[in-house]
C-alpha cells in the first residue's frame, strides 16, 4: 500500500532529455519480477494501460521454478507506467487484482458516470449528462 498519487493504470511516454518525447523517447526491455514461493492455480498478468487492459500471451507472466518467481519482459517506450499484477482463473473473464496487490478502503479510484434519459415514445436513450470524479483526493 502506498500513499503516493498514481495515474490510475495509465502510462505517460516521457524522456527528460527530449524535446518531443513521443518521437525521441527510446524503447527498452523492461523485466517484471514477482517473487512467489510456489506457482498459483491461476494465470498471473501484468495489467494496465501498457497492456491495454487485456489478458493475452503478451502480458501473461511465466513461473520460473529455479528462481521461485513469476517473470515477464515487455518492450516499452521510455516513460512512467502505472500497472498492477492480476490473477485470473483459466478460461475466466474475471480477474482479481486484490489477491496480489491487496485491497484497501482508502484506495483512490477514478469513476466516470453517464446519465441517460428516454423520453416517452422514443426508441433510443439520450445522453443527458456525464461526470468524472476521483475518490480520496
Amino acid at each position: 500500500y502506498t500513499t503516493d498519487s498514481d495515474i490510475n493504470g495509465r502510462f505517460l511516454v516521457f524522456s527528460q532529455d527530449a524535446r518531443n518525447s513521443h518521437t525521441e523517447a527510446d524503447y527498452a526491455w523492461v523485466n517484471f519480477s514477482l517473487p512467489m514461493p510456489a506457482p498459483l492455480d491461476a494465470e498471473v498478468y501484468v495489467l494496465g494501460g501498457l497492456t491495454e487492459w487485456r489478458f493475452d500471451q503478451t502480458n501473461q507472466m511465466n513461473y520460473n521454478y529455479s528462481e521461485k518467481k513469476y517473470e515477464l519482459s515487455l518492450l516499452l517506450k521510455q516513460g512512467y507506467y502505472n500497472y498492477m499484477y492480476a490473477v485470473r482463473e483459466s478460461g475466466s473473464d474475471k480477474f482479481d487484482a486484490g489477491y496480489i496487490e491487496g485491497d484497501h478502503s482508502e484506495t483512490e479510484n477514478e469513476y466516470r458516470i453517464y446519465i441517460y434519459h428516454r423520453a416517452a415514445g422514443e426508441r433510443y436513450d439520450r445522453l443527458v449528462g456525464m461526470t468524472n470524479f476521483v475518490s480520496h483526493r
